[in-house]
């Protein structure tokens, strides 16, 4: 023989809280992942300032760096020309 539950329109008192307790579960969840997303955006946020700030580090590091190997090529352009204007041979031995 089967058992059969019977069942009433109306909801148990226990059955209502249920409901209730997992409506109030389902608010605190839905706050708690806004609050997560809202940190989230204003981390990536941060972020974006972060590598702008980082990409133009960089910029002017390269340009710094340019402008070293410049003024290295204009001080090696600079030497030789001094070289060659008081006819140096290179070092000269001593007898």
């Amino acid at each position: 023989m089967e058992k059969k539950s019977h069942r009433t329109d109306a909801a148990s008192p226990c059955e209502a809280e249920l409901q209730e307790l997992v409506h109030q579960i389902d608010i605190m969840v839905n706050n708690k992942k806004l609050e997560w997303e809202r940190k989230v955006r204003a981390l990536e946020a941060r972020m974006d300032v972060r590598d702008q700030e980082l990409a133009n580090a960089q910029s002017k590091l390269d340009l710094k760096g340019q402008e070293l190997i410049q003024s290295g090529i204009l001080k090696s352009k600079l030497v030789h020309r001094i070289i060659e204007y008081q006819g140096w041979k290179g070092p000269q031995q001593v007898i």
